[in-house]
């Protein structure tokens, strides 16, 4: 890549091909996508500032390359925005991914992370939200979280998603272990399985329990 590029926009409409990023090793490079198919990361350690990747196709996917000889791993140093009608998984067990900042959007797919350290969520509307983190799970002020079906949060440190625009459609399940539990709905919420040091939940609606979960807080609980 040319010496001095801090910025890349690349758009194809050819439905045949998806775009896979390959050790692309410019920690300073804001770089945005367009294709109608998908986009892949392969072999080796992408590293960028920001990426923005959009797939228009009906089911287009954003994901780890499970063919890639070496593992897939990707690395944001800012913010990271996927927006596709099928899945967004990032869930290759080889991977190392560190996406500081995710806004994400699957109209029909699940949107699944598997983050080496904290990550904090904008703007997310799917039909299912999965992230293990290495650390803490956050929000950022003013953004919400919509997700029609599956929420499995299982984080090294805190959860808090605390801003009112949220909306769990389906059971949410949080593992904690040992840190605490912050959920806000803006309407009805169902808890699933929950274990963490203490819960508080926030509710516009009325909170309930999935039959057969189990909550287990080792502190305090604040309904």
């Amino acid at each position: 890549m040319t010496a001095g590029v801090t910025d890349l926009t690349f758009e194809t409409t050819d439905v045949d091909r998806r775009i896979t990023l390959d050790g692309i090793d410019t920690p300073a490079l804001d770089l945005s996508l367009t294709t109608p198919n998908g986009v892949l990361v392969g072999s080796g350690t992408t590293n960028l500032q920001n990426l923005s990747v959009s797939v228009t196709g009906l089911t287009g996917v954003i994901g780890d390359d499970s063919a890639s000889t070496d593992a897939p791993s990707l690395v944001v140093s800012d913010t990271t925005t996927f927006a596709a009608n099928g899945d967004i998984v990032f869930d290759d067990s080889r991977s190392t991914h560190d996406f500081s900042t995710l806004i994400a959007s699957s109209s029909t797919g699940m949107v699944e992370i598997d983050e080496s350290n904290s990550i904090s969520l904008g703007n997310i509307a799917t039909n299912g939200l999965i992230v293990d983190a290495g650390g803490a799970i956050d929000q950022i002020t003013g953004t919400s979280i919509v997700a029609s079906s599956t929420v499995d949060l299982t984080s090294g440190d805190d959860v808090t998603l605390g801003e009112s625009d949220n909306d769990f459609q389906a059971a949410v399940d949080v593992n904690t272990t040992d840190d605490a539990i912050v959920l806000v709905d803006m309407d009805d919420i169902l808890l699933g399985d929950i274990n963490g040091s203490s819960l508080s939940i926030n509710a516009g609606g009325t909170v309930d329990q999935a039959s057969g979960a189990s909550i287990t807080a080792s502190d305090t609980v604040a309904v």
